[in-house]
């Protein structure tokens, strides 16, 4: 990719009626970035359902194309946003922005990355967002996480709601993790995710989330002690980092955990 881009020419509605216009134009947009396809609705597929529902407007920018690093991948890579779009009609998001990048570009041109992240923000201007936690085990996901903290900082939109979710990794018991019933909408999410088929092929995502969204209704201390609660997303609050500029996310990270310390006593 050379030059500037604009947001446009990564944006793609998922209902013709969404253009880029009227989603910029909403007070109440919800932005999840996903460093894969498939990240958003494993780790964020029930909030995301919710927010339908509630007739809050939800977009994905998808950071990498998915498509494997070191092949021929143009094939891969438009399964994948296929499938994408497939995903987000499942849980009624509105639009996504593809974005073109490979995991190598996250990892050697993290200023490119996040100066389109950037400008994505800048255009709509989202009343929340969310991305993956720090405590992601993932590599990309590590480096989609900071280099979106870092891009949110610049931003001309301020202090928006920053939410983590997980993925790869469970989060703890804390003051800065909030849980989220999605039992009404807990299938919505299994079938979101296997509307991935070139990915849950190999590994049973679905089952693998659901487990874990499982267990938080179960044990989370956040999680009222009622039955009918069979799934919870837990999500961190983040917003931290972006009210104090200063704070690394390491540090970030290490008082989440003094939190979880605190709350178990």
């Amino acid at each position: 990719m050379t030059g500037i881009c604009a947001a446009e020419d990564f944006f793609e509605p998922v209902h013709p009626r969404w253009t880029l216009q009227r989603l910029a134009a909403h007070q109440q947009l919800h932005l999840i970035v996903a460093p894969h396809p498939d990240d958003d609705v494993i780790g964020a597929g029930g909030m995301m359902a919710l927010l339908a529902r509630l007739r809050r407007p939800v977009a994905v920018v998808y950071v990498t194309t998915g498509a494997p690093a070191g092949r021929r991948s143009a094939g891969m890579a438009s399964a994948r946003r296929a499938e994408a779009l497939d995903a987000l009609r499942v849980v009624q998001a509105r639009a996504a922005f593809f974005l073109p990048f490979t995991s190598k570009d996250v990892r050697d041109e993290p200023a490119r990355v996040s100066s389109v992240l950037l400008r994505i923000m800048n255009r709509v201007q989202p009343m929340a967002l969310y991305l993956p936690c720090p405590f992601e085990q993932h590599a990309t996901h590590q480096a989609v996480t900071r280099m979106t903290v870092e891009a949110l900082r610049r931003c001309r939109t301020g202090a928006c709601e920053l939410w983590g979710y997980s993925v790869w990794s469970a989060l703890p018991s804390s003051p800065f993790v909030r849980s989220v019933d999605i039992t009404r909408v807990a299938q919505l999410k299994r079938a979101a995710i296997e509307q991935h088929k070139s990915q849950v092929f190999f590994k049973d995502y679905a089952g693998g989330i659901l487990g874990l969204n499982r267990h938080a209704a179960v044990f989370s201390t956040m999680q009222p002690d009622r039955k009918e609660i069979r799934y919870a997303e837990q999500f961190l609050d983040m917003r931290m980092l972006v009210l104090n500029r200063r704070l690394s996310l390491e540090r970030f990270a290490a008082q989440v955990f003094v939190g979880a310390s605190g709350s178990a006593e």
